[in-house]
């Protein structure tokens, strides 16, 4: 059972954050050497071709900030990410690359330099029509969700739902 305790207003207001967090960079050079490394692996399908970028700073969040993570994910020309939703959002900005995703059910063309976002539940699947590998870099609310323990993921779309929370 958790320790329970009483604080003043002044004590919630200024003891919140548990620590400074520092300034990170993560090289896109080396983003794109994960992805070849991922790539190796025959298993790894477009749904997984995803390198996280954590700062070892958020903790058991591994977020790139305590409330953001950034994944981009490399799909192969003519791959489809199939239909899935979870309580998270995402702010996709297509870095290379060109196709659509599907959004409930509406279709969304882009391609180089577009964002496309996938609301919270949505269903939604990304399809590369193009020549070239494309490169959508996500930006995802999942540590905010996951604080909040209210991370949930139905992967593949009419699959159970899965609530995705450390005990």
């Amino acid at each position: 059972m958790g320790e329970a305790r009483f604080i003043n207003y002044e004590q919630t207001t200024r003891g919140i954050a548990k620590k400074r967090l520092k300034g990170t960079i993560w090289k896109w050079k080396d983003v794109l050497e994960k992805f070849k490394e991922i790539e190796a692996d025959p298993r790894t399908g477009a749904a997984r071709r995803v390198v996280a970028l954590v700062d070892e700073d958020t903790g058991e969040l591994m977020g790139t900030t305590p409330s953001n993570i950034v994944g981009p994910q490399l799909v192969k020309p003519g791959e489809h990410v199939e239909a899935h939703r979870h309580t998270f959002t995402a702010i996709n900005i297509i870095m290379q690359g060109s196709g659509y995703t599907i959004v409930d059910g509406e279709k969304i063309e882009w391609e180089r330099g577009d964002t496309v976002t996938t609301p919270a539940w949505c269903y939604h699947e990304h399809y590369n029509t193009g020549t070239e590998d494309a490169i959508i870099y996500s930006i995802l609310d999942v540590p905010l969700m996951a604080s909040q323990r209210t991370l949930i993921i139905e992967e593949p779309a009419g699959s159970e739902p899965k609530f995705v929370v450390r005990p």
